[in-house]
């Protein structure tokens, strides 16, 4: 059902849904949510720049959806937070 409408949606290039589409798997146990960058940063207590310099410098890992659509792994960014004390 996902994948029709990922299939479906006109606002979407072949390319993003291919994306779209080889990150989903519903048989997945547990599938870790995306988060935004205001997300992490809210999280980490931190300034949303922060967040983008902490994907330049390696620190996360940022998931590129489109040229301006970001994303961050939440298991990441809660793996980030044990590290550091905060969690």
């Amino acid at each position: 059902m996902v994948t029709a409408a990922i299939q479906a949606d006109p606002t979407l290039t072949d390319e993003q849904r291919k994306k779209i589409i080889a990150g989903y798997n519903p048989d997945a146990d547990h599938q870790s949510r995306m988060l935004t960058r205001i997300q992490v940063a809210e999280r980490l207590q931190i300034h949303p720049g922060s967040v983008k310099r902490f994907g330049v410098q390696g620190v996360l890992h940022p998931i590129r959806i489109t040229a301006r659509v970001v994303r961050y792994d939440e298991s990441e960014v809660e793996a980030l937070l044990k590290q550091r004390g905060a969690a």
